[in-house]
């Protein structure tokens, strides 16, 4: 159902809300040829459901030495009628320009009248890199360095100054420090012509950020980066579970200084296959994130998330309009049915507690050193599954099984663990971790826990705030089922749903 790549993975993504129709242009990439190619372009009214239309932006090649290679990441704006000299708005589309030489990069735009065909500016580029703030083309002959870094721009008005932003990902000069990822903001009174570069974000460690985000929410100006231990080292990671993540830091003026959290910085992080490149959307009056999830069938956009930034705390939420994917209630009316215990070891049928239903869902009950889990009658080709859990032992959740195209199944364990403060998903039976974040639960009360597993990839919710998400192994149907160590849970409200395809 997720919006994919017609012949391989898709990469980033940005969009464009034009009268309520939300547009995707995204970058594709073929894995046998492991390059990219034209800017994919499809557009959704309920942001669940695309439709493809004609690809844009295709490698100029001969045409042009600077924009000679295919597209890097850009962004998308409406062009007022006042500034385009007509009776009519119209249509850009900001790219990241790379050389024929090296793939050095520069920022360049082109311009639509229906949204279809869009054509380059003659006047390309709009803008290259200052050497005074950054590795540029006049000083790079000078500097450790081997690329001209001026990429995935974004752009903003800013309404009270009456001035449009850009922000740009370059390789920032940074005194005695040396050279360090940073976003450039630059200024445009018609979108077509920039000036007055100053230093919007500066990383505290080494390495470099990608695919900046800017938006204002819940009074705050919000930065969103793509970032990792790939990029960056380990500076400034203060979760032990995630290795690819996206931070966030906030300011008080569109041109910055943009400043992370000191102890919570990251919107979304998870294993090197997890969700990357966040772009987000303004749609009906609420700003949505959406991702690139990777997984074993080929990268696909993400599910829209509801993002909100309460004293500066940035969070992406379940989407209420998700719930229109559900096709068939699994758990059925009534009573509860009775639920499978699964063995506790490889080779012996041993069981570690009970499970009972009740009149709302499930009480499972264990030993202190031991843990159970059961599986329900719930098979689906997707699955979202939820309950609010009062846990009263070490740890609850809810489990899940993957059936392969080849007839083998593997079982999962999604587990809070409120002493430990993490949510986990687990392999069972070896309980090995797969992937995690640390999560601090609320206290004497229940928590709403949601799961959808849908084309390779999970979301986990804790109270309807994203929490885990990432990769599964490829399968072609799941079940749900449930999970308690060292002692007493109790699921209400349980349901479980199969999704649209």
């Amino acid at each position: 159902m997720k919006l994919t790549c017609d012949f391989g993975h898709m990469h980033d993504t940005w969009f464009g809300n034009v009268n309520g129709q939300v547009h995707a242009f995204h970058l594709k990439l073929s894995p046998a040829q492991d390059a990219l190619d034209t800017v994919g372009h499809a557009v959704s009214s309920d942001l669940l459901h695309w439709t493809r239309l004609p690809d844009t932006l295709p490698p100029l090649r001969g045409e042009n030495e600077r924009d000679y290679h295919e597209k890097f990441t850009g962004c998308f704006m409406i062009r007022p009628a006042a500034l385009n000299g007509g009776q009519q708005e119209d249509y850009l589309l900001y790219y990241t320009m790379r050389d024929k030489r090296a793939g050095n990069q520069r920022i360049g735009v082109a311009i639509s009248q229906d949204m279809v065909h869009f054509v380059p500016w003659e006047g390309n580029p709009v803008y290259e890199p200052d050497p005074a703030l950054c590795v540029g083309y006049a000083n790079i002959g000078d500097l450790p360095w081997n690329i001209v870094d001026c990429r995935d721009p974004l752009v903003v008005f800013d309404e009270a100054a009456g001035v449009y932003v850009m922000y740009v990902a370059a390789a920032v000069l940074s005194g005695e420090e040396g050279i360090r990822g940073g976003i450039l903001a630059v200024e445009s009174c018609d979108l077509l012509h920039w000036s007055k570069p100053t230093v919007a974000y500066r990383m505290k460690q080494s390495g470099m950020v990608e695919v900046p985000d800017v938006f204002f929410l819940d009074g705050k100006w919000v930065m969103t980066l793509l970032t990792g231990t790939q990029y960056r080292g380990r500076g400034g990671i203060l979760d032990p579970y995630i290795q690819n993540f996206t931070v966030y830091a906030v300011a008080d003026n569109p041109r910055g200084p943009f400043t992370e959290p000191e102890t919570d910085n990251v919107l979304i992080g998870g294993t090197r296959d997890s969700g990357a490149s966040c772009r987000s959307v303004l749609w009906k009056g609420r700003r949505i994130l959406f991702y690139t999830d990777r997984n074993p069938d080929g990268n696909t956009l993400s599910l829209p998330k509801e993002l909100h930034a309460a004293g500066g705390i940035l969070r992406a939420f379940y989407m209420p309009e998700l719930r229109s994917l559900r096709v068939k209630s699994l758990l059925g009316g009534g009573a509860y049915p009775p639920a499978e215990l699964l063995h506790t070891s490889f080779a012996w049928q041993s069981f570690g507690g009970v499970c009972d239903s009740a009149e709302d869902g499930y009480r499972m009950r264990t030993g202190p050193q031991d843990y159970q889990t059961v599986l329900l009658e719930t098979r689906a080709a997707s699955l979202e599954m939820e309950a609010a859990i009062d846990v009263q032992g070490k740890a609850a959740g809810f489990a899940f099984r993957l059936f392969a195209a080849n007839g083998g199944m593997r079982d999962f364990v999604l587990s809070a663990e409120p002493l430990k403060k993490r949510l986990v998903l687990l392999d069972n039976l070896a309980f090995t971790l797969v992937m995690g974040r640390e999560q601090v639960f609320p206290a004497r009360r229940p928590f709403f826990l949601r799961l959808l597993i849908l084309e390779g990839t999970i979301e986990a919710y804790i109270d309807d705030v994203l929490v885990l998400q990432g990769a599964l192994p490829a399968f072609t149907a799941v079940q749900a089922g449930l999970f308690c160590e060292g002692g007493e849970a109790v699921f209400h409200g349980l349901a479980a749903y199969a999704l649209e395809k």
